[in-house]
């Protein structure tokens, strides 16, 4: 099964509703974030299923890092919990764990733990409207 954000939103998603946890757009975007960056850290997956998964890269936004087409793909919520049915996937069930306690986490510190980053410290000065087009590289994150 080929690896994408798609499949990697859709699985935290799936982890969510499967442990009766409320999560939004922009929870979903830190938990992403913190997901992917926990796992190239700890070696939980591959440097390669990372760099499959990292298909849709985060972007320096006023709220931290954000990839600009999970948040499209949810927008429609708006800051209303998403609800519909996600698929959940075998392969990343080694992140059921670390999505759980990202998911215990306020938003609002998961959104400061991000600022902690040196890159989006670095570049936050390109942010205009709420937004830039710099993108972290898997490396940054």
């Amino acid at each position: 099964m080929k690896m994408s954000m798609n499949l990697l939103a859709d699985h935290i998603l799936s982890v969510a509703q499967k442990n009766q946890k409320s999560i939004n757009n922009l929870k979903l975007q830190k938990v992403m974030y913190f997901v992917l960056k926990e796992s190239r850290d700890k070696d939980i997956l591959s440097y390669k299923t990372l760099r499959e998964i990292y298909d849709d890269q985060f972007l320096v936004w006023a709220y931290g890092p954000s990839t600009k087409g999970q948040y499209d793909r949810f927008k429609i919520f708006r800051s209303a919990p998403i609800i519909g049915k996600f698929e959940y996937t075998d392969e990343l069930s080694v992140l059921d764990n670390l999505i759980v306690e990202y998911l215990d986490y306020k938003l609002n510190d998961l959104i400061k733990k991000s600022f902690d980053n040196n890159f989006w410290k670095n570049n936050k000065k390109y942010i205009y409207g709420f937004r830039s087009n710099i993108s972290y590289d898997l490396k940054d994150l």
